[in-house]
Parts: C-alpha cells; sequence; structure tokens
C-alpha cells in the first residue's frame, strides 16, 4: 500500500512566493519608500494586505494555467467572449506606459 507524501509548508507556498516576490519592482520600492516617509508605520497594515493580494491572486493563476494549459487572457476571451478585451485594452494600454 503506497501513501502520499506529506509537502511542507515551503514546498505547498514557496513557488508562489518566489513569483510573487518577482513583481516587485523599482517603482513598487520608491513609491513604498515614499509613502513610508510620509505616514509612518499608519499603513504598515496596507503592505501585509498588499503582499498576502497578491500572493492569493499569483497562485490562482498559477493554477489555473496549469490546469487548463491556458493563460488568464486566453480563458477570459474564449469564456467571456471578445468584447472582454476591448473593454479593456484602454486600461491595459494606459499601464504599458
Amino acid at each position: 500500500m503506497s501513501t502520499k507524501p506529506k509537502l511542507s509548508v515551503w514546498a505547498i507556498l514557496g513557488p508562489g512566493l518566489l513569483l510573487a516576490a518577482t513583481g516587485v519592482g523599482g517603482g513598487d520600492l520608491a513609491t513604498a519608500t515614499f509613502v513610508g516617509g510620509l505616514l509612518g508605520t499608519t499603513v504598515l497594515w496596507a503592505v501585509a494586505l498588499g503582499a498576502f493580494m497578491k500572493f492569493v491572486v499569483t497562485e490562482g493563476l498559477a493554477r489555473w494555467q496549469l490546469a487548463t494549459g491556458e493563460t488568464l487572457l486566453e480563458g477570459v476571451t474564449r469564456r467571456l467572449g471578445p468584447i472582454v478585451i476591448w473593454i479593456f485594452l484602454p486600461y491595459f494600454l494606459l499601464w504599458s506606459f
């Protein structure tokens, strides 16, 4: 009789944490430093909340892509139709520059 090996917490959370950490760029660090200088530790809760939300979204998107073999954009287009792409196109273009 074979038993499944138990995964450690790091084996489960590690890939998502690493992927979330790669999304932190120079702009994030500069903004966080500026706001931290202005407000101090008053908004420190927002850092923890933002990191948690980023982890949850990144983990979910990774699971989606591994399970379906398609990207989020492909899945949204296939399920909601191409009109969604045209609705979000201005948003994508705005944040690309």
